[in-house]
């Protein structure tokens, strides 16, 4: 069945109309390089290097946005390289990563001072922090990259977690919430075997009781605009709930991630 459906999202109409994670091209190429984990089957690899292939460079990436984070950013894009490289599927995976990371914290400053991080959120701070359209989605990316290739994106790295550790959010949610800030200190620690980080995602788990509504069931937490009880990944439940999980059970590849060894394929594959 998963088969099936990413044979449809990848002869989709409307897939070459954004390069993003989230909605587009990146977020295709990856879901093939996942499956490829478990059926091993090249088809995968082949489709992922040709997605990645027909994202264009340059002022065409992301249209007319400037939009930065995991789901809607550079950052996206950038994650799929990592694997792609990884992979040993593309010479230039690595070096694209990295010029993609090296804009992304430029983009999200000048949002910062625009006022526009997220058209969703008046105010401008709280947004550029979020996983999904800010810098959390930025570090968690960013961490995966060696530490030794770029120090001024070391250094954003260290800036965004920093940043992150220190934010005030209104909402509990994973895509634009605390919880969101949760995964990505969880994940920075994981990554870089930092105590400081790990010690920072547990007080911002612990922030998280702000947000809890004791209920007979359980604990529920408010979605998107805290109009209403939310069960959903992006916004309610189910996301603080996979945050969490990252953070206190140790448990890796929860979000878009491919970090679990897998078959490195023998046989080459040249970029289209």
């Amino acid at each position: 069945e998963a088969n099936l459906l990413l044979t449809a999202a990848t002869a989709h109409p409307l897939l070459g109309r954004s390069a993003c994670l989230a909605e587009g091209t990146a977020g295709v190429a990856l879901a093939h390089l996942a499956l490829y984990g478990h059926d091993h089957d090249d088809r995968h690899l082949d489709e992922a290097l040709r997605l990645r292939a027909s994202i264009p460079d340059g002022a065409g990436l992301l249209g007319d946005t400037d939009a930065t984070g995991l789901l809607y950013g550079r950052a996206g894009i950038a994650l799929l390289d990592h694997y792609l490289h990884r992979l040993g599927l593309d010479d230039h995976a690595l070096g694209r990563g990295l010029e993609l990371l090296r804009t992304e914290p430029a983009f999200a400053a000048r949002n910062a001072r625009r006022g526009i991080g997220d058209r969703d959120f008046v105010e401008a701070r709280p947004a550029c922090v979020q996983l999904a359209r800010g810098i959390a989605g930025f570090a968690t990316v960013a961490a995966r990259y060696p530490a030794d290739a770029d120090e001024e994106l070391a250094r954003s790295v260290t800036d965004a977690v920093s940043g992150i550790a220190t934010a005030l959010t209104a909402d509990a949610g994973l895509y634009a919430g605390r919880a969101g800030h949760v995964l990505a200190l969880a994940e920075h620690a994981a990554l870089t075997g930092s105590a400081e980080s790990g010690r920072q995602a547990l007080c911002a788990a612990r922030t998280l009781y702000c947000h809890a509504v004791a209920h007979p069931t359980g604990v529920r937490f408010l979605g998107e605009g805290r109009a209403r009880f939310s069960a959903d990944l992006a916004s309610g439940s189910a996301g603080t709930l996979l945050a969490l999980t990252r953070l206190l059970d140790h448990r890796d590849d929860t979000f878009f991630t491919l970090d679990r060894p897998t078959v490195v394929p023998t046989t080459t594959h040249p970029a289209p």
